[in-house]
């Protein structure tokens, strides 16, 4: 499980060709989610995919 995200990681150029973008949408994504006070993180296989989630604290009335 990860729990943390770094800015603008591909983890192999090869899927760039496939996958265009800056890469900078889920670590914008964690840094929205942290500065809330909740938790993103994802499970994954190789080969089969990976699964996002995220947690967020329930707002004080």
């Amino acid at each position: 499980m990860r729990e943390d995200f770094e800015r603008y990681y591909r983890v192999n150029q090869q899927d760039a060709i496939k996958f265009q973008g800056l890469g900078i949408g889920l670590y914008i994504t964690y840094e929205i989610i942290k500065r809330h006070g909740g938790k993103l993180w994802v499970e994954s296989t190789y080969g089969v995919g990976s699964t996002f989630y995220f947690s967020l604290p329930l707002a004080k009335l």
